[in-house]
């Protein structure tokens, strides 16, 4: 054997030995039948020698025919079975997807729901990059986000998944010493910020405009050490409603003012939504969205 086999002859050998016909095997390929004699002649001057002999019922395999196309046969089923299992391949979700977000929502929301993920994808890895700060998906700094910020980014797939309520509470023991309860209108007290003492979010100034007298008593950018701040008797904090069940030591100081709630966005680049592995992730994120409507996210 003077050239390497061509796998198009070898496969025109295998059609030609399955249907014995030139023109059966002509249609089963789309060829017409002079293309598939003069493969099989070139196939043949390739092996040296006679692959089919033609009889009155057709194309029939010589000795030497039978090996090749039995050999040919082997590596079409090991090809149909690579392409079947690099398709699954595709498909499947593997690798790691960073996902950002706050580590409040990491820890109350995501944690407890993570072992589903796993069970599903276990090949999959979730790296959680958990900040105050946004980080810019564009720049590849993360693959996915949960934010309380809308986002503004273009070239992004954004949903809402669900609303947080929040609400301004106190150490019962404070909130009693200074008499904050009912809040009165121009109440004083200490203030625990989210972010810097000059905090602009929302909720900060949802929380001046309550307490229109209030005293920065300390600032965080980490939401756990706020809530723990306010439990401490630092001073009046907002929380999620969520965060402060279970809390009896806690007093809440809104109860007349106009309710306040921070929308959760999920956002995808454009770019990566369609990838196995991040629409897995989406997915799960959307599927315990809709199971924790009736519960208010911590």
């Amino acid at each position: 054997m003077q050239h390497l086999l061509d796998w198009r002859d070898l496969r025109i050998a295998l059609a030609l030995a399955r249907h014995v016909s030139l023109g059966e095997a002509g249609r089963a390929l789309r060829l017409d039948p002079t293309t598939i004699s003069r493969r099989i002649t070139a196939l043949e001057a390739t092996v040296g020698g006679a692959l089919f002999v033609r009889d009155a019922e057709g194309w029939r395999l010589t000795e030497a025919g039978r090996r090749v196309v039995e050999a040919a046969g082997r590596m079409a089923t090991e090809v149909r079975e690579l392409a079947r299992d690099l398709e699954a391949a595709s498909e499947r979700a593997v690798g790691t997807v960073r996902l950002t977000t706050l580590d409040y929502i990491a820890s109350s929301f995501l944690a407890p729901k993570l072992p589903l993920l796993r069970e599903r994808h276990p090949e999959l890895v979730l790296d959680l990059r958990c900040t105050e700060q946004v980080l810019d998906l564009t720049a590849g700094q993360a693959d996915v986000a949960l934010r309380v910020i809308r986002p503004t980014e273009a070239g992004m797939r954004v949903r809402r998944l669900a609303q947080v309520p929040l609400g301004l509470y106190g150490l019962r023991s404070y909130v009693e010493r200074h008499g904050l309860d009912p809040l009165p209108p121009a109440a004083e007290a200490d203030l625990v910020m989210l972010g810097p003492p000059d905090s602009r979010l929302p909720e900060m100034r949802w929380m001046r405009a309550l307490v229109p007298r209030g005293r920065v008593a300390a600032a965080t950018g980490s939401v756990p050490t706020s809530y723990a701040l306010v439990r401490a008797g630092v001073g009046l904090g907002v929380l999620t409603l969520a965060a402060a069940e279970g809390h009896p030591e806690l007093v809440r100081l809104d109860r007349d003012a106009p309710p306040l709630e921070r929308a959760l966005w999920r956002v995808v680049p454009e770019a990566l939504a369609d990838a196995p592995k991040i629409r897995a992730v989406v997915d799960w994120l959307d599927e315990i969205a809709e199971a924790a409507l009736d519960q208010p996210l911590a």
